[in-house]
């Protein structure tokens, strides 16, 4: 996904940002979720629960967004408009594939 999307220039900081954000989350993960088990809820729910659902929650969430919002090439995607495409496709090495998209 990163060479359709991102000129080679670019695909470092993007997977740079990307394991940033994964590496982020880990950490702002055990403190949060410490926060959440001192939460007092009813008797009859156990203390677990709110980690479990609040997580399924929130992946979910990231799913519905990831299936509206992302798409495999740039053309395909909405909100893209024709001067970032240009951009990518130009500053790109993968010249068969940019000859693929045009043509097709």
């Amino acid at each position: 996904m990163f060479k359709k999307w991102f000129p080679p220039n670019e695909q470092t900081i993007a997977l740079s940002v990307l394991l940033i954000g994964n590496a982020l989350g880990l950490i702002l993960n055990v403190p949060i979720s410490a926060a959440i088990t001192h939460i007092t809820l009813p008797q009859n729910i156990p203390e677990w629960s709110l980690l479990f659902f609040g997580g399924s929650a929130l992946h979910i969430i990231w799913l519905i967004l990831w299936i509206v919002l992302v798409t495999d090439i740039p053309e395909k995607h909405r909100l893209i408009d024709d001067k970032e495409i240009f951009y990518i496709r130009q500053n790109s090495n993968n010249v068969l594939e940019t000859v693929i998209l045009k043509c097709g």
